[in-house]
């Protein structure tokens, strides 16, 4: 038995003690250790059998996990057996930290942790890979038509379904960039649920969904798809406790578990929601034939990595862009002639040293025969020493000029071109971004910038180098016998060939060199961000494999453009060989009347030049191998801009009261796509509240980025009376407050978060962070500094919300969006942000996106979308008297109507 296997098990066997497995005495893993010297890749079969030894339960003793140096959870216990299980508390309790405690992505410090059965997982921030909807939901689950149907059907995915083009094979891109947020969440839910597992862990998966998809996909997934097993279900609204068979409530690290009948003794002033038996589901006929179970089926489906890659040779716009970028054609010109005079002097050594050794002979021939050495003679072997002398002294500092003058123009070149990518995807549209996978992105800056960087210039250099020596290497043999210029001839017409049919080949294999890699960075980047997802559906291996075809493809074409340039470079030394082996014959088997030290000059510099030719074709053929990646560069400089610097700068107190107005506003991402905003026209007058509501994908995230000019919108906004698209986005931008449904926070301290260009002082953020309520007991934040780090304030999604409001008030601008502010966050949290918002924001013009309608029934308006268009547009009291509107039957499915 190797001592590997012995670890591995051993290891294995004190961790499921540890997490407080019963029932598997050290006779049981004697008989795994034996199994595993046997076959080893029966260790493997250990996991399904503590998953089939009993029956599916959590159970949680004495727990405590620490997490940093800070206590998250203290010694609690519970057991699950059946049902469903809701986890709440207030924000920064510790609930997303017991999932992951239950998915065995974290370790506890004290007691024990059982889960027995299979599970699955749904993240409070949905993961959804590069792939189809289809493989988006099996995640390698074999397929079963009638499963799948009916979880699209549970989890309201039909009609979206249906209406994505290409239906179950519509390719989700990079981070679901092209589909709505309650999209993602559904769909993330879909493949927890799919999974025939015996214990769902769901982290508050449906926040990011309007009431009526809520409520029909907790009662048709949740409880009815789900029954019989143990589904655990973190959630802040409290419309659901009284439908839990229990609830666990945790606060302060610790938690309380309650039964149905004290949930219903507690929660019985909570009025049961009406929902409508609908749904938008047709089945329809489908084949039942297997299929496979890979992420992505290259042979049906199309590569969402896939880069545009150009054919042809590179063209000659790329070498003039980037000569100008590097300092222009007058500093080039003025490179190429001290290359010139540098290689001139070299040159002008070798003959030295031909004149040196003939007069040398000349000496020793005098000396031999006691004849006295001329003045003249001595005169000439002086002169040519001290000459050979300052011709090596002005090489060495005119080749040091010269690399120096070279590389600090391939330098500048590199630097201006990377600033201008920089510049160039900064200020790409924003539709630049949802179809370019990060991947692409990071290749360009990675691989392609390192070849501009590092190996460009040596080729240039290595070039020129060799190519004005091997002028001079002509030169000198043609002194030595005009007819060594015909092997030499036909040894450069003969390479010349050789490149012309080695060019084609060599500069397509280096592009599918680089290319291929932006699919193996993406896909790293994408498993690396569902990495817990990964691990709860164990699904390792297969995410591994799929890695494993991308680095294949990768590792292939490199290894396949190297091959080839050293095939290249064999048969041209095979050439040199021959060329050589002419130049030795001429002198061994002809007549001849030349000196010692021209034979020696011929010969050296035959061997010379064979290597010249060798390795400076082959650099040249490098050149344009490596001028690929410039290429690549440059397209990434193209891309297409906003118009930043288009319209006027508006005075700093701009806008003074906040009016926005839309004139029949529509809008839509490329003149192809189908219009996501539909003729919007409306009134926000000056420091009006207005809830903007709707069913998932209706439009109102993106009625929300038309006010910032994301994207080019059809119709007029304006905003006192201005309309935006002739003012400066800059201008735009800096005046309106947004705080989105996933808050941004950067690596940095609270300080860089708050106040990154240093406008405030301490007291006025503190303020903010005091009137955001982050400082209360409420809110459970850890923020004693402002210079302490984001990681080390360990902030929980709803903490990040509420330091995203601590920047709003500090900015004090005039319009501020709220997009789902309170969907993270508990009813004490929720009262305490509403208090916040009503007392900072008096005066400002107020947009709130909301799925909870009870944080919307008390402003002054609330917009109803539907596909794009506004189908109710008025307060809410006027509306509720709509007996058939849309936006009465929201509230009345809410429970929120007496």
């Amino acid at each position: 038995m190797s001592e590997k296997i012995f670890r591995d098990c051993t290891s294995v066997r004190d961790s499921v003690y540890c997490h407080g497995w019963e029932g598997f005495n050290d006779d049981f893993f004697h008989h795994v250790l034996v199994c595993a010297s046997l076959n080893p890749s029966m260790f493997k079969l250990l996991d399904f059998v503590f998953r089939i030894n009993e029956n599916a339960k959590v159970n949680v003793r004495n727990t405590t996990v620490e997490i940093r140096g800070h206590t998250v959870l203290k010694g609690i216990s519970f057991e699950v057996n059946n049902g469903l299980t809701i986890i709440s508390g207030p924000i920064g309790s510790g609930k997303t930290t017991l999932l992951r405690l239950l998915l065995n992505d974290i370790s506890c410090k004290e007691g024990s942790v059982l889960v027995n059965g299979r599970v699955s997982y749904a993240p409070q921030e949905p993961w959804v890979f590069p792939s189809t909807l289809k493989q988006n939901i099996l995640l390698g689950e074999k397929f079963d038509r009638n499963r799948y149907e009916e979880v699209l059907k549970v989890c309201a995915l039909t009609l979206d379904r249906d209406r994505l083009p290409g239906g179950d094979d519509f390719m989700v891109k990079e981070q679901g960039s092209n589909i709505s947020s309650g999209q993602k969440a559904r769909i993330s839910l879909a493949r927890a649920a799919y999974r025939n597992s015996d214990v769902y862990l769901l982290d508050d998966c449906l926040r990011s969904l309007d009431i009526h998809v809520q409520e029909y996909v907790f009662k048709e997934c949740l409880q009815r798809f789900m029954t019989g097993k143990i589904c655990i279900f973190v959630t802040q609204n409290n419309n659901f406790f009284y439908k839990a068979d229990g609830i666990l409530w945790i606060e302060n690290g610790v938690v309380q578990m309650k039964s149905r009948g004290v949930i219903n003794a507690e929660k019985q002033h909570v009025k049961e929601p009406v929902m409508e038996e609908k749904c938008d589901v047709t089945l329809g006929d489908y084949d039942e034939a297997d299929e496979s179970t890979k992420l992505l089926d290259s042979k049906q489906k199309p590569n969402v990595y896939c880069e545009e890659k150009k054919s042809g040779k590179v063209e000659k716009a790329v070498y003039k862009k980037y000569i100008k970028l590097g300092g222009g054609y007058f500093l080039g010109v003025f490179i190429i002639l001290f290359f010139i005079v540098t290689h001139t002097c070299k040159s002008y050594s070798e003959k030295m040293v031909s004149n040196w050794v003939n007069l040398e002979e000349n000496i020793s021939l005098y000396k031999h025969e006691n004849i006295k050495i001329s003045d003249d003679l001595m005169t000439r072997y002086n002169f040519t020493l001290i000459l050979y002398s300052c011709l090596i002294l002005g090489t060495v500092v005119l080749s040091v000029i010269t690399a120096t003058l070279l590389f600090n123009f391939t330098r500048t070149a590199s630097n201006r071109l990377q600033n201008l990518m920089v510049r160039s995807i900064m200020g790409a549209l924003m539709y630049f971004h949802d179809v370019t996978p990060i991947g692409s992105i990071i290749n360009r800056f990675s691989k392609d910038l390192t070849v501009i960087d590092e190996q460009l210039p040596f080729v240039v250099y290595d070039f020129l180098e060799i190519l004005f020596s091997f002028c001079g290497v002509v030169i000198l043999l043609a002194c030595v016998n005009l007819l060594f210029l015909i092997p030499v001839s036909v040894i450069i017409i003969i390479m010349y060939l050789m490149r012309k049919i080695y060019i084609p080949i060599g500069r397509n294999l280096q592009r599918m060199d680089v290319s291929s890699r932006s699919p193996m960075i993406g896909y790293l980047n994408a498993s690396l961000e569902g990495l817990t997802t990964i691990r709860a559906f164990r699904v390792e291996d297969l995410l591994t494999k799929e890695f494993d075809r991308h680095q294949d493809l990768y590792t292939s074409a490199n290894y396949t453009s190297k091959c080839c340039a050293r095939a290249f470079g064999y048969f041209l030394d095979l050439w040199c060989s021959i060329f050589i082996a002419t130049i030795v014959a001429r002198f061994v088997f002809l007549d001849h009347d030349i000196t010692v030290g021209e034979i020696g000059l011929a010969i050296t510099q035959a061997y010379t030049l064979t290597g010249f030719v060798q390795y400076g074709i082959r650099q040249w053929a490098e050149i344009e191998n490596k001028m690929t990646s410039v290429e690549r560069a440059l397209e990434y400089t193209k891309a297409e801009q906003e118009r930043n610097d288009m319209g006027i700068l508006s005075s700093l107190n701009w806008p003074i009261k906040g009016k926005i107005q839309f004139v029949d506003v529509s809008l839509r991402y490329c003149s192809t796509d189908s219009y996501l905003l539909k003729n919007l026209n409306f009134t926000i007058n000056p420091a009006e509240k207005i809830g903007i509501v709707g069913r998932t994908g209706a439009g109102k995230s993106t009625l929300i980025t038309t006010l910032f000019r994301l994207y080019d919108h059809e119709g007029e906004i304006r905003i006192d009376d201005m309309d935006i698209k002739y003012l400066q986005l800059k201008t735009i931008r800096q005046k309106i407050t947004i705080i989105p449904q996933e808050p941004v926070l950067f690596t940095g301290t609270i300080r860089d978060n708050l106040d990154p260009f240093g406008d405030y002082d301490d007291h006025e953020i503190w303020s903010a962070i005091e009137k955001a309520g982050l400082r209360s007991a409420e809110s459970g934040s850890n923020i004693t500094s402002l210079e302490i780090t984001i990681d080390d304030a360990k902030l929980s999604s709803a903490q990040k919300q509420l330091l995203s409001i601590a920047r709003a008030v500090l900015l004090k601008n005039k319009i501020v969006i709220f997009d789902e502010l309170t969907a993270n966050m508990d009813e004490v949290t929720e009262k305490l942000v509403t208090d916040v918002v009503k007392e900072n924001f008096k005066s400002c013009t107020l947009l709130v996106v909301a799925h909870k309608l009870e944080t919307i029934v008390g402003l002054d308006k609330v917009m109803v979308l539907e596909h794009g268009a506004i189908v109710e547009y008025n307060t809410p009291a006027m509306l509720l008297e709509e007996k058939n509107g849309v936006f009465y039957n929201m509230v009345k499915s809410s429970g929120l109507l007496k």
